[in-house]
């Protein structure tokens, strides 16, 4: 399918859960989720007919990727009372990036804007369950989350000869 543009996008994923089912310790189980997407919509690169998001002479390139991992604990104390432990962490990253295309003959490439933006967390979390007749249930827990990030965003100006900050953030 021509969709205007020539640039395609480009993924992989990946998914895995083992159990480790125990009389003594419970249920263990460890998982996983993963993947990675890009796509260049490359001036450099274009056919005459293609239409284009950025500007003549420029090449955009634009990509992301993400994972999951985590370990939970399923303990049956007895037939009315269970507890879940679960540790989990996450991790995103965006990134987006433009180059320019050099007008001399050596096609030398120029990043003119960068945007890179990485965020995760990590998740502790323990919930108690005791069922106390066929309409009741009482649960409590605690979790625990810490949230992360580190995010950059430059651009060249040429007026300066040189790259601007317009966001250089970390924190937690």
């Amino acid at each position: 399918i021509n969709i205007g543009v020539s640039a395609a996008p480009k993924y992989q994923d990946f998914s895995f859960k083992l159990n480790f089912p125990s009389k003594k310790y419970g249920k263990t189980s460890i998982f996983g989720l993963g993947g990675i997407s890009s796509m260049s919509i490359l001036d450099s690169e274009k056919e005459a007919d293609d239409w284009s998001f950025t500007e003549a002479g420029e090449d955009l390139i634009i990509g992301s990727k993400m994972g999951i991992a985590g370990i939970t604990n399923v303990h049956l104390f007895n037939k009315n009372t269970y507890g879940k432990f679960s540790l989990v962490a996450s991790v995103t990253e965006s990134l987006i990036k433009i180059d320019t295309i050099s007008a001399t003959a050596s096609d030398e490439k120029f990043n003119t804007f960068k945007n890179d933006a990485l965020d995760g967390q990590y998740i502790v979390s323990y919930v108690l369950n005791k069922k106390i007749n066929a309409k009741h249930l009482l649960k409590g827990g605690a979790t625990f989350n810490l949230l992360w990030f580190d995010n950059e965003e430059r651009a060249y100006y040429r007026q300066f000869n040189d790259y601007v900050f317009l966001n250089d953030a970390k924190g937690n």
